[in-house]
């Protein structure tokens, strides 16, 4: 059941004899075409009833997330048909209306080409063209695709709309941030002024966090915490309430960032390492058993490879439990095995705990850039062998 709503699971048999039947019946394209429309509608009605503006992005409530990421296959097989179709135009408002989905989606470069196919039959200076642009941000940088990110992120810049241009500030805040905060801030404030501030709340989270972001990076976590906590319980972004708990936790109010990242409904969400901030709060609290437990239990997940970046997180969680177990020199050797975090505050994070362990200088300097061409294998080889050595002892 998910809210109001039956879902029934359809084995591939079921389907595959289905399909069959009415492409020999004659119905298929019929049916598909009654799919799609069907997708379009209920996108439309969504999109109506549960989106709220970030400039130029958008974003879910938790609980539309949910339920359209438990039929994203449906959505898939409805934005294909469109393409196969020749229907390019319908599969890009798929897309770009459901980039709340694809963010919580492991395979992004199926999507990636989807956005290949439909824009090449787009006007490069279509209004949906400009839609598609933050997704694309958004996959490249989950895919480490530098390259296609930097044009995604020039297309943006260059557009006529300042809710575009905002978005390409924002994320060239975050870019800088690891390395010059202050210039970070000074970006991300320039993003700002472009923004007409709506007296809304929701419509100005995707901006607070951003700034947030920055203010972690320049060490004032509590002028990020009072920026972020009016955003609290609202239930709309994992990484708002992450790096909540975050900020929390460098401010040195570990039980209440423990409360944080463990009391709302998104600690699911494949975004945000929630795994390694339960287990360095743990830490901190000085409850190593379940702080191993938590870690440790990441790392293996993260060692799946079902997310770029994710071995990254596991790194900077087992290079702080290792430390704090009293062997610097191999905590030293694992956090400079890490790289850049796939969620923007978890940099600051892994620079902070680089700095405990005593090689900040050093983590700084070997960091790929945030929007580096990225392929985590060899982290997740080495992620493997870290979880080895652990089970050893």
């Amino acid at each position: 059941h998910d809210g109001d709503r039956t879902l029934f699971d359809l084995l591939e048999t079921v389907r595959v004899y289905a399909q069959d039947h009415l492409r020999r019946s004659g119905d298929l394209e019929p049916a598909r075409d009654r799919h799609l429309e069907h997708h379009l509608a209920s996108m439309t009605e969504t999109k109506q009833k549960a989106t709220i503006s970030y400039g130029a992005a958008t974003v879910w409530d938790w609980a539309t997330v949910q339920r359209w990421t438990s039929t994203k296959a449906n959505l898939e097989a409805a934005i294909d048909w469109a393409i196969a179709r020749g229907r390019h135009h319908d599969a890009g408002e798929l897309i770009a209306a459901a980039g709340c989905v694809w963010r919580e989606d492991l395979a992004v470069q199926a999507t990636l080409d989807r956005i290949d196919a439909v824009a090449a039959q787009l006007p490069e200076s279509s209004d949906l063209r400009e839609r598609l642009w933050p997704v694309e941000v958004m996959l490249a940088l989950a895919a480490g695709a530098r390259e296609r990110l930097l044009g995604a992120m020039d297309g943006l810049a260059r557009s006529d709309n300042d809710a575009a241009r905002e978005f390409a500030l924002a994320h060239a805040a975050n870019r800088c941030a690891m390395h010059d905060p202050v210039q970070s801030l000074r970006i991300a404030d320039q993003a700002a002024s472009l923004h007409s501030r709506s007296s809304d709340l929701e419509a100005a989270g995707f901006w607070d966090k951003n700034r947030a972001d920055n203010l972690i990076f320049a060490g004032d976590f509590e002028q990020a915490l009072d920026t972020l906590r009016p955003h609290l319980g609202r239930h709309l972004w994992a990484v708002i309430v992450g790096t909540i708990a975050v900020a929390l936790l460098m401010n040195g109010q570990p039980a209440e960032a423990l409360r944080v990242a463990n009391d709302h409904p998104m600690s699911d969400s494949i975004w945000m390492s929630f795994g390694v901030i339960v287990g360095l709060c743990h830490l901190a609290l000085g409850d190593t058993e379940v702080a191993q437990r938590e870690l440790v239990a990441e790392a293996r997940w993260a060692a799946l490879g079902r997310m770029n970046r994710a071995p990254n997180s596991a790194l900077v969680g087992l290079a702080a439990l290792v430390n704090h177990q009293g062997d610097t020199a191999w905590a030293r050797e694992i956090i400079l095995g890490a790289r850049s975090q796939r969620e923007v505050v978890f940099n600051a994070l892994a620079r902070a705990i680089a700095e405990e362990i005593g090689v900040r200088d050093e983590f700084i300097e070997q960091q790929d850039p945030v929007y580096a061409d990225y392929r985590d294998d060899d982290r997740r080889d080495f992620l493997v062998e870290t979880l080895a050595r652990l089970d050893a002892q």
